[in-house]
């Protein structure tokens, strides 16, 4: 548990530093020889918290994914083997995110598959820990499976 505000921290960090800069100017530059763009500061801050929430709560796909994995919804060959829909899921996560131009579903979009990707390797090693830890408790359940007589 104390890697979700770690999680979600990264994530505001990473709207902030990577995400918004392009963002903003790509918004702001959108028709800009067709029209004078002024930005309210109330419409502004909204964008920039509501993209940093978003994005900071998508940080913590690793998370949800482990708990599915306790719970024995998910393990980590079902998430290798549907690696490509989970990619589209995510793609349309993003997209549904504050600020669906191209630029911030992108930036959005590759942070999440690779976390993503890092979950798969975080829930087969999970799994590995699952199986020896089961191996370990038949063993000393049914001792080495020898009979003593």
């Amino acid at each position: 548990m104390a890697a979700a505000p770690l999680l979600f921290i990264a994530g505001v960090v990473f709207t902030y530093i990577v995400v918004l800069p392009p963002a903003v100017h790509f918004l702001q530059g959108y028709n800009a020889d067709q029209f004078q763009v002024l930005v309210q500061a109330k419409s502004y801050y909204s964008f920039e918290i509501l993209t940093m929430l978003a994005v900071g709560l998508a940080f913590q796909l690793p998370l949800g994914l482990l708990g599915l994995h306790r719970v024995g919804v998910i393990n980590g060959s079902t998430l290798t083997r549907h690696w490509r829909y989970a990619t589209v899921i995510i793609a349309v996560i993003a997209a549904a995110m504050p600020g669906a131009d191209p630029v911030t579903t992108g930036l959005e979009t590759l942070p999440l598959v690779i976390l993503f990707l890092a979950s798969i390797v975080m829930l087969k090693i999970a799994d590995r820990r699952a199986a020896a830890r089961a191996a370990a408790e038949a063993k000393t359940a049914f001792g080495d499976g020898l009979d003593p007589t």
